[in-house]
């Protein structure tokens, strides 16, 4: 209804980072499935698309826009939490 379907990206470990794009949802799934380790919701006119780390995996980065006023966005998130430590 709505929902946009952003990326999905998976770690070393196992674990798959899942984003919804329109409403700026990011989930974490652990490698076994089952329940979200977490599934957090990002600003009111933020848009999460695609989902990258950097070569060693200590970053995980979301790429996508704000709406308000538009503009491409990198988003550096905190991989335990799911919380976005900054924006550019």
């Amino acid at each position: 209804n709505g929902d946009w379907l952003g990326t999905l990206a998976t770690d070393r470990n196992g674990n798959s980072y899942v984003t919804n794009g329109s409403l700026a949802e990011l989930s974490k799934i652990g490698p076994n499935g089952g329940p979200a380790i977490y599934s957090v919701t990002g600003g009111a006119f933020d848009e999460y698309w695609s989902v990258q780390f950097n070569c060693d995996q200590t970053k995980l980065v979301v790429g996508g826009t704000r709406l308000a006023p538009f503009s491409g966005r990198i988003f550096d998130i905190n991989a335990n939490n799911g919380s976005v430590i900054s924006n550019i």
